[in-house]
Parts: structure tokens; sequence; C-alpha cells
């Protein structure tokens, strides 16, 4: 899955931190059945006080069959090139856990958007929706394209960053597509 534009992080691996260590968990800002995100800083490094987005996955909280959604998840990422599909920095084992470091994203998710927006009064300009549907239709046609489905499309899979740049997330049950 190649695609023109690059992708959100197009730095070596090696730049990043590959232990639990190198990172200094700060808040909690997603969560799933088997995962939470956390806002971290890197500690050591060329990239030492950047800003990331650590997906902590339970490995202990997985059935054997289930550790597959997780490497489908992380071949996912590593192989897509999208402008509007999320790249990951690093991936690595931490005691019962697997490590996902990725772009901390500040805009958030669109359900966290939603939420703030319901309670302010709703989207004053339509166009801000219509623009993030856009780009999800991008990234949704470019799995289409690469004959992949993502299968879990959702409100808080679809992130933004502080600039409005829209990106899709979360892979875990994403598949082939079949005719």
């Amino acid at each position: 899955m190649d695609d023109a534009a690059p992708p959100l992080s197009s730095s070596s691996t090696s730049e990043w931190p590959n232990s639990a260590d190198g990172y200094v968990l700060e808040t909690r800002i997603g969560h799933g059945a088997f995962a939470t995100v956390h806002k971290a800083t890197v500690k050591t490094g060329p990239k030492a006080a950047s800003q990331v987005a650590v997906k902590i996955i339970e490995l202990e909280e997985f059935a054997d069959s289930s550790l597959e959604e997780i490497r489908r998840e992380l071949q996912m990422m590593r192989m897509c090139r999208h402008e509007n599909v999320i790249a990951y920095h690093v991936a690595f084992p931490a005691k019962r856990q697997m490590w996902l470091v990725m772009p901390l994203l500040e805009g958030g998710s669109c359900a966290y958007v939603m939420r703030a927006r319901a309670s302010a009064g709703g989207f004053e300009d339509e166009g801000i929706i219509a623009y993030i549907l856009r780009e999800t239709a991008k990234a949704l046609k470019y799995f289409h394209d690469n004959m992949q489905i993502h299968r879990d499309l959702k409100a808080g899979n679809i992130l933004l960053s502080g600039d409005a740049k829209v990106y899709l997330s979360d892979f875990g049950v994403a598949a082939p597509l079949r005719d």
C-alpha cells in the first residue's frame, strides 16, 4: 500500500526510543477495551522532549487469536502511506504490553470535537463537517484502492491535528477486501 503522499512521520524508527524507559507517560487521552492512549514525552535520544501519543495494548487481555489483530494493525500502519492515514514512529513489547508510539494530534478525535461542539451549541459552519468527511473519504478510498477495508469507522477513530488535518486511525479489525 503505497501512495505519492508521505506518511505522517517519515522519520527513521531508530530516532525513537524502543523501550518504555524512553518515555514519560502523562495524561490519558483515550481508551478502548484492550488499550489505553497516553500523551507522553520522549526522554532520550534525538527526539528527546518531543510530545507523542503512546497506545499501550494489554497483551494478557488477548486470546492468542486476538493477537492477530495487533499484528494486523501494526502491519497496516507500516504499509500505509497516505496523508489521511496515521503512521507510527516505533512499536515494541514492554512486559505484557505492546507500546505503539505515534504522533500526538492536538485536535483530538472527532468524537471529542463533536461532544465539545454540542455543549457549545453545535457547529456554526457546516463546511467543517464537510471537510472532515471529505478527508476521511480520501483515507477510505486509499484503503479500498489497495483492497483493504477498515471495518471500524467511527468518530473516535478519526483524529484531528492542531492545524486541522484529518487522519484515520485504529486498524485492529482492518482486513483484505474480497470481491
